[in-house]
């Protein structure tokens, strides 16, 4: 038998057997799956960015994952209400709160920012009135 005639009989026979077997609509679902998961994942990624931008300043969970510390070792002043419309007197005080965040290290030495090998073991989150 010539070696390409065999070639063509065994393909075929290849084929067949995955028919038989039902394969090529295996493969259409597995990668319908495999879509779906992706888009999935995307939108969960996109979702967890939008709420990460929106979480308030003042929630220890958002410096303890910035971090890689835990919540108990971040303390946040309270958050002054001076600048808010609905404070006395009312209206728009053209001044709002700046963040102002500590790292200390395991000593309680006061980390720099240019000192980026330390790894912060608490955190200290104080507040700034900014004028506008």
């Amino acid at each position: 038998m010539h070696p390409i005639r065999f070639l063509k009989r065994l393909s075929h026979g290849f084929a067949m057997v995955g028919q038989v077997w039902g394969l090529p609509e295996k493969w259409a679902k597995l990668k319908a799956a495999f879509k779906t998961l992706l888009f999935a994942l995307v939108g969960l990624t996109i979702l967890l960015l939008v709420l990460w931008w929106f979480l308030p300043d003042d929630w220890p969970i958002k410096y303890a994952a910035e971090y890689i510390i835990s919540t108990d070792q971040v303390m946040i002043e309270r958050k002054p209400h001076n600048c808010d419309w609905d404070s006395a007197p009312l209206g728009n005080k053209h001044c709002h709160y700046k963040s102002i965040v500590t790292l200390y290290d395991s000593v309680g030495v006061v980390i720099r920012n240019d000192n980026v090998n330390v790894t912060p073991t608490k955190i200290h989150v104080e507040w700034e009135r900014v004028e506008e």
